[in-house]
């Protein structure tokens, strides 16, 4: 689990502000007035239910290694020794 933190890209200047849970092998990136950072896994359509409503839904995620510290890092062990 990580707490609010942002990334930045320095090319394009655009920034998302994010956190995430994680649970090998899943995680739920959460991102705050931000694009998502990918088009599957979002649940966002979620908000549009109410506490009592229900409905099968399938949702698309990401699965991966969850070595890396930082939020949304999905890199291998060795990948993120390794740096960039």
């Amino acid at each position: 689990m990580s707490g609010v933190s942002g990334e930045m890209n320095l090319e394009t200047c655009g920034m998302i502000i994010k956190s995430e849970i994680a649970h090998p092998p899943f995680g739920l990136v959460m991102t705050f007035d931000s694009p998502p950072p990918r088009q599957f896994g979002r649940i966002t359509h979620f908000a549009d239910f109410g506490l009592d409503d229900r409905q099968d839904t399938t949702v698309l995620m990401n699965t991966g290694e969850i070595y890396s510290p930082y939020p949304d890092d999905n890199r291998a062990g060795s990948t993120f020794k390794r740096g960039r």
